[in-house]
Parts: structure tokens; sequence; C-alpha cells
């Protein structure tokens, strides 16, 4: 469901509103750059998975989910960060015909994304956490800094400009 979720979210933005398609790629890639690079320096895993002993179609499920996504480099998850910018970019967006639908539904299903995540054992408590965290700070940084503002002051602008206009 998480990939469908991510797809399908990033999927309407693209094609209905690209400066929350743009804002919703910066947080999420950031943090999973940022994650990628936290399991480079400090490889990390968890030993939370029990031993599926039952023979039913949720045991199966569960049996093939653990041989897919391995508990290694889950802290800070990705899986987390990436729904909770999912989250917070929807419930940002304006014209949806149906928002209070589409919102619910979003916030539901993320929430849920998130807590399986501890359900299945895939992460901790600590792992959500620390992902959540993540996306609240990159959100700050790439939704509520004024970027233009701060490019403005950056001396080198004034040189490329000024090498521009040679260049006519």
């Amino acid at each position: 469901l998480w990939f469908a979720y991510i797809a399908v979210t990033l999927g309407y933005l693209f094609f209905n509103d690209k400066q929350g398609f743009y804002k919703a790629s910066a947080i999420m890639f950031s943090g999973m750059t940022i994650c990628l690079i936290i399991y480079t320096l400090l490889p990390n895993g968890l030993q939370l998975r029990p031993v599926v002993e039952h023979d039913n179609l949720l045991a199966k499920i569960a049996s093939l989910l653990y041989a897919i996504d391995t508990p290694t480099n889950v802290c800070p998850s990705i899986h987390v960060s990436s729904t909770v910018a999912i989250m917070m970019i929807v419930q940002r967006y304006q014209n949806f015909r149906h928002p209070v639908l589409i919102k619910g539904i979003t916030i539901f299903t993320g929430i849920a994304i998130c807590l399986s995540t501890v359900v299945l054992k895939q992460h901790s408590v600590i792992d959500v956490i620390l992902g959540l965290i993540l996306t609240l700070l990159l959100y700050r940084v790439c939704m509520q800094t004024d970027w233009l503002r701060y490019m403005q002051r950056i001396p080198y602008k004034r040189l490329l400009y000024r090498n521009a206009k040679d260049a006519e």
C-alpha cells in the first residue's frame, strides 16, 4: 500500500499542482537522502521479527513482507518519513473536489501505514518517531523558508548576471 500511496499522490500532484509536486518531492527526496547517508555512516537493524509458524493467508503475507523488506537500515524510517510528507502536502492542497473525503482518506491511510510498520515488526517506535521528526524538520526547511529572499543575497548571483550580460 505504501508504494501506491506515494505513487498515486505524486502522480496526482504532478498533473494538478506542480508546486505541490515539487515541494513534496523536495521533502521526500531530501528525507530519503538523509536516511541513506545515516544508514551508510551508522548501519543499523532490528531483531524484532518472530518466526512465522502459522499456515494461513495473513501469515503467508507477513512471511513475504519479511522476505522482501529485511530489518536492516531502519532508523529513521523512510516509510514513515515519506508517508508523513505526503500527509502534510495533501492537507495543504486546496483544490480537491471532495476535500474532506480525500484528506480524511489520506490521513487514515498514512496513520495505518505508520502503525503497520511497527505491527509487522519492520520498525520500532523509535524509528517511527525519528522518521516523523525528520519530516517535520524538512517541512520547515522546504515549505516555510523563503528561499528566494536568501538567493537574492548571494554574491555569485551578481557575478552570473554580469557574465550573462557580457555574453550578449
